[in-house]
């Protein structure tokens, strides 16, 4: 029996979609599998402003695939692997219901990943919503970020997280750097975690079309892979974002976070639909509200005046 109360979800940039996202994609849907849920959620960024965002979000969603899609795309090709190397025919049967939704946060100024995320909670009728994460080791803090904001909902009984390692993800993206070690590098002995949307960029950067036909042709069709290509090479002559180094910090919550068993004190939170911080419980003072003086105030010799003029009528 489907359990309806729980929502099995990924926010990510994926800019440009890679095998290595596939690896993500896999969770979700063995997940999905485990706790009999029929359908799983990613989450797409709008951003394509730079050269660390080349394409926009219905590109993603072209070469991702999506529900409706019949052509080849990289999730329906996943699928289909994954049910060829199951054994059992209920689970292949199983991982073929699983419907892989894609969707991009919406083009409205202050919306964030967040936005949709709250439409799909809101939009479940049943009571009692476990939400489950899955996100890689790179982003990881958006677990906490999720729970201050949906954890305190009525509705919200629970929030979990599997982070998926990327280790090797920093070495290969290094030697995508370097022309001569990517000259040498062998495509299909790259691990699938290590395969960032960084290390396709670097690919295109250096006009290696071979490496990246080699890359994607196990997921896609000559035409796409050539757009994909194409479309990540004219994004990026965009400027490059500024931006200061961030450090990692640990996660704040220790989960699965459950109510009535797991402790959530007040903490800042990001509200979802404009992104702005705020706090449970606001402890600012009230601003004083400012008397009305009726234009501009008078200078105390203007006061004088007046008084003046007064007492001489009188």
């Amino acid at each position: 029996m489907e359990l309806d109360n729980t929502l099995i979800f990924t926010l990510a940039r994926m800019n440009p979609p890679t095998p290595g996202h596939l690896f993500l994609i896999r969770q979700l849907i063995e997940t999905a599998v485990n706790k009999n849920v029929s359908d799983v959620y990613i989450i797409l960024s709008k951003t394509n402003d730079n050269n660390e965002n080349p394409i926009p979000c219905p590109e993603k969603i072209a070469v991702l695939g999506n529900i409706d899609n019949t052509s080849r795309t990289m999730i329906q090709t996943l699928k289909q692997t994954m049910i060829d190397e199951a054994v059992d025919p209920e689970q292949k049967q199983k991982i073929a219901q699983v419907r892989v939704n894609t969707i991009c946060v919406p083009e409205v100024k202050g919306s964030t990943p967040f936005t949709p995320l709250v439409s799909l909670v809101d939009n479940m009728t049943a009571p009692d919503i476990n939400l489950f994460l899955i996100i890689g080791d790179d982003r990881k803090n958006m677990a906490d970020s999720i729970t201050d904001v949906f954890f305190k909902k009525d509705n919200v009984n629970s929030v979990d997280v599997m982070i998926l390692p990327r280790e090797e993800m920093s070495e290969f993206k290094e030697k995508s750097k370097n022309p001569a070690l990517l000259d040498t590098l062998d495509i299909s002995t790259v691990p699938v975690n290590a395969m960032s949307a960084s290390f396709v960029r670097n690919i295109v950067k250096n006009n290696r079309k071979d490496k990246f036909i080699e890359l994607y042709s196990p997921y896609l069709d000559e035409a796409k892979i050539d757009k994909l290509y194409d479309d990540i090479s004219n994004g990026l002559t965009m400027k490059p974002p500024s931006k200061a180094d961030e450090q990692e910090r640990p996660l704040k919550y220790i989960y699965p976070m459950i109510k009535g068993q797991s402790e959530f004190p007040i903490r800042q939170a990001v509200f979802p639909s404009s992104g702005k911080r705020t706090t449970e419980i606001s402890t600012q003072p009230k601003a004083t509200k400012k008397r009305k003086t009726g234009g501009r105030r008078k200078t105390r010799r203007q006061r004088t005046n007046k008084r003046r003029r007064t007492n001489k009528r009188r």
